[in-house]
């Protein structure tokens, strides 16, 4: 009752969204029931809900011919192949940048 409550959402849609009685909430409450059990990284809630968080929605639509080709030319990339992708980025494209990376 205290995290639909602290949501903004009503108690017995929280219980049916628990029993996987009704579909993936809307971003914003999931955002908002992120907050009220104190999940710092709300990514995982969206995902899990098959929701793209929103500044990622931002990243796409910002570069919506980039990022389409990158993606499926990366698709078949290991986790660990995307961790090497990711520091890459980070070391040498970011670094520049922003020293602070």
């Amino acid at each position: 009752r205290e995290v639909a409550r602290r949501a903004s959402i009503d108690v017995s849609y929280l219980s049916r969204m628990e029993k996987d009685e009704v579909p993936p909430p809307r971003t914003e409450v999931i955002l908002r029931l992120a907050e009220a059990l104190g999940v710092e990284d709300s990514d995982e809630l969206l995902l899990l809900a098959d929701k793209i968080p929103p500044d990622i929605q931002d990243i796409i639509r910002d570069h919506s011919e980039e990022i389409p080709s990158f993606l499926r030319t990366a698709k078949g990339l290991s986790q660990g192949e995307w961790n090497k992708v990711t520091n890459y980025v980070k070391r040498n494209l970011l670094s520049k940048k922003d020293p602070d990376v």
